[in-house]
Protein backbone atom coordinates (compact mmCIF):
# COMPACT_ATOMS: atom_id res chain seq x y z
CA UNK A 1 0.00 0.00 0.00
CA UNK A 2 1.56 3.59 -1.18
CA UNK A 3 0.75 6.15 1.66
CA UNK A 4 1.78 9.55 0.72
CA UNK A 5 2.92 12.34 3.61
CA UNK A 6 5.02 15.62 2.36
CA UNK A 7 7.55 14.52 4.87
CA UNK A 8 9.26 11.50 6.33
CA UNK A 9 11.05 11.35 9.43
CA UNK A 10 13.56 8.36 9.82
CA UNK A 11 13.87 7.36 13.33
CA UNK A 12 11.66 8.87 16.90
CA UNK A 13 14.76 9.69 19.51
CA UNK A 14 15.19 13.55 20.20
CA UNK A 15 15.59 15.10 17.17
CA UNK A 16 12.65 13.17 15.16
CA UNK A 17 10.19 13.78 18.10
CA UNK A 18 11.34 17.80 18.32
CA UNK A 19 11.17 17.88 14.71
CA UNK A 20 7.39 15.71 14.10
CA UNK A 21 6.28 18.33 17.10
CA UNK A 22 6.89 21.52 14.58
CA UNK A 23 5.54 19.87 11.97
CA UNK A 24 2.28 19.14 14.13
CA UNK A 25 1.78 22.43 15.00
CA UNK A 26 2.04 24.00 11.41
CA UNK A 27 -0.19 21.21 10.14
CA UNK A 28 2.39 19.39 7.64
CA UNK A 29 1.50 16.21 7.10
CA UNK A 30 3.88 13.99 7.94
CA UNK A 31 5.07 10.38 9.54
CA UNK A 32 7.82 8.89 12.04
CA UNK A 33 9.07 5.84 11.29
CA UNK A 34 10.74 4.05 14.44
CA UNK A 35 12.12 0.82 14.56
CA UNK A 36 11.38 0.08 18.29
CA UNK A 37 8.82 -0.37 20.48
CA UNK A 38 9.83 3.04 21.94
CA UNK A 39 11.06 6.61 21.35
CA UNK A 40 14.39 7.60 22.24
CA UNK A 41 15.69 3.49 22.12
CA UNK A 42 19.27 3.84 21.92
CA UNK A 43 19.19 5.52 25.29
CA UNK A 44 17.63 2.34 26.67
CA UNK A 45 21.04 0.90 26.48
CA UNK A 46 23.48 3.50 26.06
CA UNK A 47 25.68 5.24 27.65
CA UNK A 48 26.12 1.32 29.05
CA UNK A 49 26.86 2.55 32.70
CA UNK A 50 23.60 4.69 32.33
CA UNK A 51 24.59 8.19 33.66
CA UNK A 52 24.37 10.77 30.74
CA UNK A 53 26.77 13.63 29.63
CA UNK A 54 24.33 15.79 28.63
CA UNK A 55 24.04 18.49 31.70
CA UNK A 56 20.49 18.99 33.62
CA UNK A 57 20.98 22.03 35.59
CA UNK A 58 17.58 22.66 37.96
CA UNK A 59 18.78 25.08 40.02
CA UNK A 60 19.89 28.25 37.78
CA UNK A 61 18.57 30.99 39.69
CA UNK A 62 16.64 32.39 36.99
CA UNK A 63 12.81 31.77 36.29
CA UNK A 64 13.15 32.83 32.38
CA UNK A 65 12.47 29.65 30.70
CA UNK A 66 14.47 30.59 27.38
CA UNK A 67 17.70 31.57 29.64
CA UNK A 68 16.91 28.34 31.43
CA UNK A 69 16.93 26.60 28.40
CA UNK A 70 20.42 26.98 28.15
CA UNK A 71 21.35 25.02 31.08
CA UNK A 72 19.09 22.36 29.85
CA UNK A 73 20.24 19.94 27.52
CA UNK A 74 17.50 17.44 27.51
CA UNK A 75 14.21 18.66 27.44
CA UNK A 76 12.52 19.42 23.81
CA UNK A 77 11.56 22.59 23.25
CA UNK A 78 7.04 22.71 23.42
CA UNK A 79 4.48 25.26 24.45
CA UNK A 80 3.38 23.82 27.81
CA UNK A 81 5.95 25.39 30.96
CA UNK A 82 4.62 22.34 33.39
CA UNK A 83 6.58 19.91 30.66
CA UNK A 84 9.76 19.24 30.66
CA UNK A 85 12.59 17.10 31.50
CA UNK A 86 13.24 18.14 35.02
CA UNK A 87 10.30 17.13 35.89
CA UNK A 88 11.73 13.39 35.35
CA UNK A 89 14.83 13.83 36.58
CA UNK A 90 16.91 16.26 38.80
CA UNK A 91 20.25 15.07 38.73
CA UNK A 92 23.14 17.47 37.12
CA UNK A 93 24.36 14.47 34.57
CA UNK A 94 20.54 12.62 35.01
CA UNK A 95 19.79 9.15 34.40
CA UNK A 96 19.64 7.57 30.60
CA UNK A 97 16.52 4.96 31.63
CA UNK A 98 14.55 8.71 32.65
CA UNK A 99 15.12 10.17 29.54
CA UNK A 100 13.83 7.05 27.49
CA UNK A 101 10.87 7.41 30.11
CA UNK A 102 10.50 11.78 29.11
CA UNK A 103 10.51 10.76 25.62
CA UNK A 104 8.04 8.66 25.53
CA UNK A 105 5.36 10.83 27.08
CA UNK A 106 6.67 13.68 25.03
CA UNK A 107 5.99 12.00 22.15
CA UNK A 108 1.79 10.78 23.82
CA UNK A 109 1.21 13.83 25.19
CA UNK A 110 1.85 15.46 22.00
CA UNK A 111 0.52 12.81 19.85
CA UNK A 112 3.25 12.69 17.48
CA UNK A 113 2.76 10.29 14.37
CA UNK A 114 4.89 7.51 14.98
CA UNK A 115 4.67 3.89 13.78
CA UNK A 116 6.76 1.93 16.27
CA UNK A 117 8.52 -1.54 14.89
CA UNK A 118 8.41 0.17 11.62
CA UNK A 119 12.25 -0.99 10.10
CA UNK A 120 13.22 1.14 7.30
CA UNK A 121 14.67 -1.38 4.45
CA UNK A 122 14.95 0.64 1.38
CA UNK A 123 15.17 4.32 0.47
CA UNK A 124 14.79 5.45 -3.27
CA UNK A 125 14.21 8.51 -4.85
CA UNK A 126 13.12 9.58 -8.28
CA UNK A 127 12.88 12.91 -9.59
CA UNK A 128 9.72 14.72 -7.31
CA UNK A 129 9.25 12.21 -4.29
CA UNK A 130 11.21 9.46 -2.07
CA UNK A 131 9.63 5.84 -2.13
CA UNK A 132 10.42 4.46 1.54
CA UNK A 133 9.99 0.71 2.09
CA UNK A 134 9.71 -1.19 5.72
CA UNK A 135 10.13 -4.42 6.33
CA UNK A 136 7.08 -5.75 5.84
CA UNK A 137 7.02 -4.52 2.11
CA UNK A 138 4.68 -1.52 2.94
CA UNK A 139 5.64 1.64 0.80
CA UNK A 140 5.60 5.09 1.96
CA UNK A 141 6.12 7.99 -0.13
CA UNK A 142 6.97 11.30 0.75
CA UNK A 143 8.09 14.94 -1.00
CA UNK A 144 10.62 15.68 1.85
CA UNK A 145 12.51 12.54 3.64
CA UNK A 146 14.77 13.59 7.12
CA UNK A 147 16.91 11.17 8.30
CA UNK A 148 16.84 11.10 12.50
CA UNK A 149 18.71 7.83 12.99
CA UNK A 150 22.27 9.28 14.91
CA UNK A 151 24.88 7.51 15.46
CA UNK A 152 23.66 4.22 17.07
CA UNK A 153 26.18 1.92 14.93
CA UNK A 154 29.05 0.00 16.36
CA UNK A 155 32.32 1.45 14.88
CA UNK A 156 34.45 -1.41 13.80
CA UNK A 157 38.04 -0.76 13.60
CA UNK A 158 40.28 -2.53 10.53
CA UNK A 159 42.21 -3.95 13.16
CA UNK A 160 43.48 -7.88 12.44
CA UNK A 161 42.04 -10.03 15.07
CA UNK A 162 39.31 -7.34 16.01
CA UNK A 163 37.14 -9.95 16.68
CA UNK A 164 39.17 -11.14 19.48
CA UNK A 165 37.66 -7.63 21.23
CA UNK A 166 34.54 -7.30 23.89
CA UNK A 167 32.41 -4.39 22.26
CA UNK A 168 31.17 -1.45 24.10
CA UNK A 169 28.21 -2.60 22.75
CA UNK A 170 28.05 -6.29 25.18
CA UNK A 171 29.54 -3.75 28.13
CA UNK A 172 27.16 -3.83 31.71
CA UNK A 173 27.24 -2.69 34.95
CA UNK A 174 28.44 -6.29 36.05
CA UNK A 175 32.45 -5.65 36.14
CA UNK A 176 33.16 -9.08 38.11
CA UNK A 177 35.03 -10.61 35.34
CA UNK A 178 37.38 -8.21 35.16
CA UNK A 179 38.83 -8.73 38.16
CA UNK A 180 42.58 -8.71 38.87
CA UNK A 181 42.79 -8.42 35.18
CA UNK A 182 44.88 -6.36 32.57
CA UNK A 183 42.92 -4.83 30.03
CA UNK A 184 43.42 -2.99 27.01
CA UNK A 185 40.75 -0.46 25.95
CA UNK A 186 40.87 0.72 22.34
CA UNK A 187 40.02 4.69 21.84
CA UNK A 188 40.17 7.91 24.07
CA UNK A 189 36.08 8.83 24.09
CA UNK A 190 33.74 9.44 26.33
CA UNK A 191 32.94 5.66 26.08
CA UNK A 192 36.58 4.49 26.72
CA UNK A 193 36.58 7.16 29.76
CA UNK A 194 33.62 5.89 30.99
CA UNK A 195 34.40 2.10 30.62
CA UNK A 196 37.65 2.53 32.06
CA UNK A 197 36.25 4.66 35.55
CA UNK A 198 33.96 1.45 35.76
CA UNK A 199 37.11 -0.85 36.14
CA UNK A 200 39.07 1.26 39.22
CA UNK A 201 37.94 -1.06 41.24
CA UNK A 202 38.38 -4.15 39.42
CA UNK A 203 41.22 -4.36 37.18
CA UNK A 204 45.24 -5.14 37.90
CA UNK A 205 45.74 -2.63 34.72
CA UNK A 206 44.15 -1.00 32.36
CA UNK A 207 45.18 0.90 29.40
CA UNK A 208 43.67 2.68 27.09
CA UNK A 209 44.89 2.84 23.32
CA UNK A 210 43.95 5.83 19.87
CA UNK A 211 46.26 6.87 17.35
CA UNK A 212 46.09 10.46 18.81
CA UNK A 213 45.59 12.35 21.55
CA UNK A 214 41.80 12.88 23.36
CA UNK A 215 40.21 16.10 23.40
CA UNK A 216 38.75 18.09 26.63
CA UNK A 217 35.64 19.29 26.32
CA UNK A 218 35.81 22.28 28.09
CA UNK A 219 38.94 23.28 25.61
CA UNK A 220 37.51 22.25 22.41
CA UNK A 221 33.92 23.49 23.47
CA UNK A 222 32.66 20.47 21.67
CA UNK A 223 29.76 18.78 24.17
CA UNK A 224 30.89 15.53 22.40
CA UNK A 225 34.54 15.59 23.47
CA UNK A 226 35.56 14.14 26.62
CA UNK A 227 33.92 15.45 29.76
CA UNK A 228 34.75 15.97 33.59
CA UNK A 229 32.25 13.13 34.67
CA UNK A 230 34.34 10.93 32.62
CA UNK A 231 37.39 11.80 33.71
CA UNK A 232 38.45 9.86 37.27
CA UNK A 233 40.68 7.28 35.52
CA UNK A 234 43.00 10.55 35.16
CA UNK A 235 43.54 11.05 38.23
CA UNK A 236 44.88 6.93 38.48
CA UNK A 237 47.20 7.40 35.22
CA UNK A 238 48.80 10.72 36.09
CA UNK A 239 49.28 9.45 39.52
CA UNK A 240 50.80 6.49 38.24
CA UNK A 241 48.67 4.07 39.66
CA UNK A 242 49.22 1.28 37.12
CA UNK A 243 47.06 2.36 34.28
CA UNK A 244 48.36 4.35 31.24
CA UNK A 245 47.25 6.57 28.49
CA UNK A 246 48.65 5.62 24.76
CA UNK A 247 48.87 7.56 21.18
CA UNK A 248 49.18 4.74 18.56
CA UNK A 249 47.51 2.17 16.60
CA UNK A 250 46.98 -1.51 16.85
CA UNK A 251 48.85 -3.82 14.48
CA UNK A 252 46.60 -7.18 15.35
CA UNK A 253 45.54 -9.02 18.35
CA UNK A 254 46.18 -12.31 18.64
CA UNK A 255 44.52 -14.92 20.92
CA UNK A 256 47.33 -17.28 22.80
CA UNK A 257 46.94 -20.72 24.35
CA UNK A 258 46.44 -18.84 27.12
CA UNK A 259 43.36 -17.33 26.36
CA UNK A 260 45.29 -14.24 26.76
CA UNK A 261 45.89 -11.84 23.92
CA UNK A 262 48.92 -10.34 22.51
CA UNK A 263 48.13 -7.44 20.69
CA UNK A 264 51.63 -5.78 18.66
CA UNK A 265 51.13 -2.30 19.25
CA UNK A 266 52.80 0.97 16.93
CA UNK A 267 53.10 4.02 19.23
CA UNK A 268 52.52 7.45 17.67
CA UNK A 269 55.37 9.31 18.83
CA UNK A 270 58.34 7.18 17.28
CA UNK A 271 56.87 4.38 14.90
CA UNK A 272 58.33 1.43 16.84
CA UNK A 273 56.54 -1.52 17.73
CA UNK A 274 55.43 -3.32 21.01
CA UNK A 275 53.81 -6.04 21.92
CA UNK A 276 51.94 -6.76 25.17
CA UNK A 277 49.60 -9.24 26.60
CA UNK A 278 46.45 -8.78 28.07
CA UNK A 279 43.31 -10.55 29.84
CA UNK A 280 40.39 -8.41 28.20
CA UNK A 281 40.83 -6.21 24.58
CA UNK A 282 37.67 -3.56 24.29
CA UNK A 283 36.27 -2.36 21.29
CA UNK A 284 35.32 1.29 22.81
CA UNK A 285 35.79 3.61 19.59
CA UNK A 286 32.85 5.04 19.20
CA UNK A 287 29.38 4.65 17.14
CA UNK A 288 28.84 6.11 13.30
CA UNK A 289 25.71 6.50 10.99
CA UNK A 290 24.10 3.31 9.21
CA UNK A 291 23.54 4.30 5.73
CA UNK A 292 22.32 0.45 4.42
CA UNK A 293 18.75 1.83 3.97
CA UNK A 294 20.02 3.65 0.95
CA UNK A 295 19.42 2.54 -2.89
CA UNK A 296 22.91 3.04 -4.42
CA UNK A 297 20.97 5.89 -6.53
CA UNK A 298 19.72 8.08 -3.33
CA UNK A 299 22.95 7.21 -1.81
CA UNK A 300 24.38 10.65 0.52
CA UNK A 301 27.82 11.76 0.02
CA UNK A 302 30.18 10.73 2.88
CA UNK A 303 32.25 12.90 4.86
CA UNK A 304 34.32 12.80 8.24
CA UNK A 305 35.96 9.49 7.39
CA UNK A 306 33.11 8.48 5.63
CA UNK A 307 31.12 8.05 9.03
CA UNK A 308 28.55 10.89 8.53
CA UNK A 309 26.73 12.31 5.60
CA UNK A 310 28.24 15.47 4.11
CA UNK A 311 25.46 18.46 3.92
CA UNK A 312 25.14 21.96 2.85
CA UNK A 313 24.09 25.22 4.89
CA UNK A 314 20.26 23.73 5.31
CA UNK A 315 21.47 20.58 7.14
CA UNK A 316 20.37 19.14 3.61
CA UNK A 317 22.58 16.12 1.48
CA UNK A 318 24.96 17.77 -0.63
CA UNK A 319 23.90 15.02 -3.46
CA UNK A 320 20.60 14.35 -2.58
CA UNK A 321 17.71 17.53 -2.90
CA UNK A 322 15.67 16.96 -0.46
CA UNK A 323 16.91 14.75 2.05
CA UNK A 324 17.96 16.64 5.01
CA UNK A 325 19.43 15.33 8.14
CA UNK A 326 18.79 16.18 12.07
CA UNK A 327 20.17 14.85 15.28
CA UNK A 328 23.65 13.55 15.62
CA UNK A 329 24.11 12.78 12.18
CA UNK A 330 23.79 16.41 11.73
CA UNK A 331 27.90 16.26 12.31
Amino acid sequence: MELNYKVIIIGAGPAGLQLSYYLNKVNVSHIVLERAKVAGSFFETYPVHRKLISINKVNTGFNNKEKNLRWDWNSLLNGDDKFSFKDFDKSYYPSADNLVKYLGEFATKYELPIHYETHVAKVTKDDHQFTVVDGNGKEYVSEILVDATGIGELNIPNIKGIEHSIAYTEMNNDVAQFTNKKVLILGKGNSAFETADSLLEVSSNTHLISPDDFNFAWVSHYPGHLRSVNQAFLDTFFLKQQNAILNGKIASIEQLNSGQYLVDMIFSEDGESEKNTYDYVINCTGFKCNFDHYAPSTFPELCLKNMFPKLNHKWESSNIPNLFFCGANMQ
